[in-house]
């Protein structure tokens, strides 16, 4: 997607505060190999959603969860 910012967490579990990105929504990327980092962040950030992305002949290519800003600016977000 042109112009969309994006970082690489090495270390999900030593990096998950993300509160300068509140004004906008968040993508996590999983590709095979950190897939058990997504409960991780679905704990930390509630009430995203999740999808598989597949290739154009329906192989597996990694997972993602999205979240909207109002979501991560909301009250019942943790910090």
């Amino acid at each position: 997607m042109s112009g969309q910012e994006y970082i690489t967490i090495r270390d999900p579990l030593g990096q998950l505060s993300l509160d300068h990105v509140t004004a906008k929504g968040l993508a996590f990327l999983f590709f095979p190999g950190s897939e058990q980092y997504r409960e991780i962040i679905r704990e930390r950030y509630p009430g995203g959603m999740e999808e598989e992305v597949r290739n154009p002949v329906g192989r597996h290519v990694f997972y993602a969860y999205v979240i909207k800003p109002q979501i991560i600016g909301s009250d019942s977000q943790p910090r």
